[in-house]
């Protein structure tokens, strides 16, 4: 009987692909070990190797509960939040939240060989978010789904973010899952220094489209053409091309989703909307809002 149990695990080994052979094995293990794996790339990264010892600026183990979150740095910082959500097979999906301060890294994991939309509530979309119909025409994501990991229960809220300007993630839908600048990201913290010699609103807007410009906003041009040889065409550019982030984020109805899992669909589902939408300047909106990717 035993060699009959052995032979057919060795069958099974043979013919499962070795990634779905790995989650097998994994889904095996106590839920304590597979959250912990789960982080390691985090925990990797927070590792004083000259110390051996890892250096949190807070952990948070609940793991016999489901639950686990790290965050610290060595150089390059990171957090990571991570549960368990039971499907209606009896098995988990681990989800988690991760940021990385270096690379200018955010996104949503799970441990499942799906796409991450595949937790998510179907057809969800930057229109979610609006009463009024959208027309996103745009290439790349200006939006960034930030999913909150709940420690106790499975309700949960995901937020509406905005993309750092320079890191372009394609989306047809203008909301991502996902960001990271790469080699492409376009490092843009010179215009973010525009900001500061500007003073008004109106001033901006006068800069962008180029009108009745005072001698005070061409002084400003000059001074900061000076410091960074930045063409005046291509800030009238960029202005413009955030101008339209700013009539999309204005068209938003509400910034956070209410979420409940559904361990039969194995995703989470809808169950109310939250928040609106501060009304800002364009001005204001670049100076409080928006964040300017600059290459490290």
């Amino acid at each position: 009987m035993k060699h009959t149990l052995y032979l057919f695990l060795f069958l099974v080994a043979l013919v499962t692909p070795q990634r779905a052979l790995s989650q097998l094995f994994e889904s095996q293990l106590p839920l304590k070990y597979r959250l912990w794996d789960f982080v390691d790339s985090c925990r990797e990264t927070i590792y004083y190797e000259e110390l051996g010892m890892d250096s949190y600026d807070s952990i948070v183990d609940d793991t016999n509960n489901g639950f686990l979150y790290i965050s610290g740095s060595s150089g390059c910082g990171c957090s990571n939040a991570a549960a368990a959500f039971k499907t209606g097979k009896g098995d988990y999906i681990l989800i988690k939240s991760e940021y990385w301060t270096c690379q200018w890294r955010a996104e949503t994991v799970a441990s499942t060989s799906l796409l991450v939309e595949k937790i998510f509530p179907k057809d969800i979309s930057l229109q979610t978010f609006s009463k009024t119909p959208l027309n996103f025409n745009g290439k790349y994501s200006p939006f960034y789904l930030d999913l909150e990991i709940p420690r106790f229960g499975t309700s949960t809220k995901a937020v509406l973010s905005l993309v750092p300007y320079g890191i372009n993630v394609k989306s047809q839908s203008g909301l991502c899952f996902a960001y990271e600048a790469d080699e492409v990201a376009i490092d843009h913290y010179q215009l973010s220094e525009i900001l500061i010699l500007i003073k008004s609103n109106e001033s901006l807007i006068r800069i962008m489209e180029d009108e009745n410009i005072t001698s005070t906003e061409r002084e400003i041009i000059q001074k900061f053409q000076k410091m960074n040889d930045y063409p005046l065409v291509e800030i009238r550019r960029e202005l413009h091309e955030l101008f339209d982030i700013y009539k999309l984020y204005n068209q938003m109805s509400h910034t956070t989703l209410l979420l409940k899992w559904d361990k039969q669909q194995a995703r989470f589902i809808i169950t109310g909307k939250e928040g609106t939408i501060e009304k800002l300047s364009f001005f204001e909106f670049l100076k409080e809002k928006m964040s300017f990717y600059a290459r490290l």
